[in-house]
């Protein structure tokens, strides 16, 4: 009654906000990240930073997480960390809503507007497949043609990117297992199925036993994965 503007569309039970409701809680949102901000700041101007810090992170990019936070961690033992499996989407959907701080996600040919973003590491890939530990150590993406995979599922950007480098290099594979998560896939390349991988899992999580890792090159492949967070200057 005060703003003179509806904010929620009432009947005999809540039902909806109204765009003006919506929009006036985006900015609830923002003022109350804002406030977050300011006590944060103070906070470290004091030298020592507290409260926690909410991450959207990529499903492919959580291997990484624990070696870029642990740092932060242990120097600021007032700041937890609360991590969100996110699609990149989504990240920047509840960036905009100020449900999460910051987002570890791909950036592309460059952060989208409104956000500020640091690269991290570049995504390159590995073909793993059966057999013994010697030989050729690159692997053409042409030499995968009939190839029979293990892959994440076609909503992932992870899979997109590799769908995309496959059909440039115009190749047929066949998926015969398909998840969106990198333990399950992973899982499975220890069983022995062939799978197109992120270097930096392997980083983390080694070879399989039994299996090879070859750099898929022809080309060489590498997409910027990054930290980013509102630009709250142009807010």
């Amino acid at each position: 009654s005060e703003l003179g503007v509806k904010l929620i569309h009432r009947d005999r039970r809540y039902d909806d906000l109204t765009p003006a409701g919506e929009q006036l809680v985006k900015r609830a949102r923002q003022v109350l990240a804002t406030s977050a901000t300011f006590t944060a700041e103070a906070s470290r101007l004091k030298g020592d930073l507290s409260g926690t810090l909410r991450l959207g992170v990529l499903p492919t990019a959580l291997p990484v997480i624990a070696e870029i936070t642990t740092e932060l961690l242990v120097a600021h033992p007032s700041v937890d960390l609360e991590l969100r499996s996110l699609a990149a989407t989504d990240i920047a959907a509840q960036l905009e809503a100020f449900t999460i701080d910051a987002g570890v996600t791909y950036l592309g040919e460059g952060p989208p507007r409104g956000l500020r973003a640091t690269e991290i590491f570049r995504e390159r890939y590995a073909f793993l497949v059966a057999g013994e530990k010697k030989g050729s150590r690159t692997i053409t993406w042409r030499e995968l043609d009939g190839a029979s995979l293990c892959l994440l599922t076609a909503e992932m950007q992870n899979r997109r990117l590799v769908d995309a480098a496959l059909s440039a290099a115009g190749v047929e594979t066949k998926v015969r297992i398909e998840t969106d998560s990198i333990s399950g896939l992973l899982s499975f390349a220890h069983r022995g199925w062939s799978s197109i991988v992120s270097a930096a899992w392997l980083n983390l999580y080694g070879v399989p036993d039994g299996m090879r890792a070859l750099r898929l090159v022809d080309p060489e492949l590498s997409y910027p994965i990054g930290i980013g967070h509102l630009d709250t200057d142009q807010l």
